[in-house]
């Protein structure tokens, strides 16, 4: 296979940037692109029947710090709609993620995350 091909996947007139998986051991971990740091913060509410749900904070210098709560199940569980988190090179930058705990209160959890950017406009 020749490793210099130029390979771009699309769904939805989104650009595919990145997709990943990273196994954690802390509750949190993040990502920098283009000196944005987007920081993944996962936490337990501790209110009856607290469902999963997520909150976005600009804490300044380029970061946005999403604090995910009650994402503990055994099973996939996440955000699969694609959200919007900034712009990037005049484009659309957007992520969607799922995890699933191997031991929520060890903070032992598998995360897969995709990373887009929306499709240039062409005739722009």
């Amino acid at each position: 296979m020749d490793s210099n091909l130029d390979i771009k996947i699309f769904t939805d007139g989104l650009e595919v940037i990145q997709s990943g998986i990273i196994n954690l051991f802390k509750n949190e971990f993040f990502i920098t692109i283009n000196g944005i740091n987007l920081v993944f913060e996962f936490l337990n509410d501790s209110s009856e029947n607290a469902e999963t749900h997520f909150d976005g904070l600009n804490e300044g210098n380029n970061t946005l710090r999403l604090k995910i709560y009650n994402m503990k199940n055994a099973l996939l569980e996440g955000f699969y709609n694609p959200i919007r988190i900034g712009t990037i090179n005049n484009r659309e930058f957007l992520i969607n993620f799922a995890a699933w705990s191997l031991d929520s209160e060890q903070n032992i959890r598998s995360v897969v995350y995709n990373l887009f950017l929306k499709k240039a406009d062409l005739n722009g």
